[in-house]
């Protein structure tokens, strides 16, 4: 990398990160919330003339932004409230990503018929899943029920694990057509796409209870809160790695680590300790 851009992605990280927190900061005062004001921006700038393109590989938000996000909303979401709306949150995470996926992939499949079925549901689930932090920052904004609130919070947590499962499989699907020179579908053998469903979503579920116990158990060993903290952000990493090398859901797992952190902070950390992440991770 030339010393230029390196500059130039230099001043975009500190005027982004200004830019975060003045909207922050308006988004209080004017009563919306900060993710929309955000989308505003970006678009704003999208139009300034001259305005250089940024240019993000999706490997590094999906391994170094997503990982972290999630972890960080699922350690506040209390758990007795996740299991209580388990039924509804399962409906909305995953029968309704499913559902959305394969509509928009069909009606994507009628516009560009050059498409292939498999790519139009691959596309389909891209676009499915809700983002995390922004229902939740919407809902707490608008004064929904904290019922409501929950639903959302698990929901948009876990529906980002249900669309990657289903990605994968689509385009697995995808490439098959077009090796076989079909644009509707190659034969598919659905027991086969159920089962790597069934064993991407179980696998995530053992790794991210067992990374969760190991962390949660080495933490509480620990009576410096910035050390404390410190691992609390290698976590997410810790619980994403290994389930991706196992072909299961590192989003799942790392939703499910964060869940058990969470539950179990106020057994096993000291206060100083849980205040100190909670504010760490709030700012990062």
């Amino acid at each position: 990398m030339e010393p230029a851009d390196t500059a130039r992605y230099a001043l975009f990280a500190v005027v982004g990160l200004v830019t975060i927190v003045a909207v922050a900061a308006f988004s209080k005062k004017l009563g919306v919330a900060s993710p929309l004001l955000l989308v505003l921006i970006g678009i704003g700038y999208s139009y300034l003339p001259g305005g250089s393109t940024v240019r993000i590989p999706p490997e590094i938000i999906l391994v170094a932004v997503l990982p972290p996000l999630l972890y960080a909303a699922a350690i506040n979401v209390p758990l007795v409230d996740f299991r209580r709306n388990l039924s509804t949150i399962s409906a909305l995470s995953v029968v309704l990503v499913l559902v959305t996926a394969f509509v928009t992939g069909i009606l994507i499949f009628f516009i560009f018929p050059d498409l292939n079925l498999g790519y139009s549901i691959a596309l389909g689930a891209v676009i499915s899943p809700t983002d995390a932090v922004a229902a939740t920052s919407l809902g707490k904004k608008l004064g929904l029920p904290p019922r409501l609130v929950t639903i959302l919070e698990g929901e948009s947590l876990v529906n980002d694990a249900t669309a990657l499962v289903m990605l994968r499989s689509a385009v697995a699907v995808g490439a098959a057509a077009t090796a076989a020179g079909s644009t509707v579908a190659a034969p598919v053998n659905i027991g086969g796409v159920l089962g790597d469903f069934g064993y991407a979503v179980a696998m995530a579920i053992i790794v991210g209870l067992v990374i969760g116990a190991i962390t949660v158990f080495a933490r509480s060993k620990l009576r410096d809160p910035a050390l404390d903290t410190a691992i609390s952000f290698a976590v997410p990493f810790i619980a994403f790695i290994p389930a991706e090398e196992l072909h299961a859901s590192g989003i799942l797992a790392v939703v499910v680590a964060g869940l058990y952190a969470g539950h179990n902070s106020a057994r096993h950390f000291t206060p100083q300790a849980r205040i100190s992440e909670r504010l760490n991770w709030r700012t990062a």
